[in-house]
């Protein structure tokens, strides 16, 4: 059934998510042909992590943008055999889906470029942290006060990257910056994801159980 719902939204987004696609091939290209010296691979890989970042973020708000318009179509599949947490659940794994295309997409131009550097784990598993760390504050506070109060979110995310990117990077371990992240780390911040997912997810649960839909 989940599958069935993820392949819902991917038919409302696909043609968004076919421009963040070729956003996502381009933008790192781009930042690393402008930057010629030694800071080009952490600056692509920056670039990815940003692109990945604001591509899960705008395709879940057309998402939710879509369903806002056409209030009675959850209704309608609440009285399907779709759980209203099934409803929920589909959207974390079309983010998680959302993802790992960005990671794919990255990864085959660190094949093609080798200028851009490698792609591993000790670059996957930190983005991951950082959009799961968005999502999970993100995603309950959508299904708590809906599309209405949340629309706006998009705007100030950007925002406060522009203005916090400088400070967490002043601030960050410098292993993190360099993507030399050791094994225990690693697996630290990948269990930190999948609980901050689990907890953000049984959250949406809870609060789209109780809301009303017309």
């Amino acid at each position: 059934m989940l599958l069935q719902l993820i392949k819902k939204d991917f038919l409302l987004t696909w043609k968004y998510l076919v421009l963040m696609a070729a956003l996502c091939c381009f933008y790192p290209l781009f930042v690393h042909w402008q930057i010629s010296d030694t800071a080009a691979v952490p600056a692509g890989t920056l670039a990815f992590i940003l692109m990945t970042f604001f591509s899960i973020l705008f395709v879940l708000l057309q998402a939710f943008q879509k369903e806002a318009m056409y209030p009675r179509a959850a209704a309608y599949l609440c009285a399907l055999p779709y759980s209203r947490r099934d409803l929920v659940l589909s959207k974390y794994l079309f983010f998680l889906g959302i993802y790992l295309v960005c990671c794919l997409i990255y990864w085959l131009e660190t094949l093609i470029v080798p200028g851009l550097g490698s792609f591993g784990l000790s670059e996957a598993v930190p983005v991951l942290a950082a959009v799961s760390l968005l999502l999970g504050l993100y995603l309950p506070v959508q299904y708590r006060f809906g599309y209405e109060f949340t629309k706006y979110f998009f705007m100030f995310a950007i925002l406060g990257t522009s203005f916090l990117l400088p400070i967490l990077i002043k601030y960050l371990p410098p292993e993190l910056l360099s993507f030399q992240i050791s094994p225990g780390l690693l697996a630290a911040l990948f269990l930190f994801s999948l609980g901050l997912l689990a907890a953000s997810a049984a959250a949406s649960v809870h609060f789209y159980k109780k809301a009303e839909l017309t």
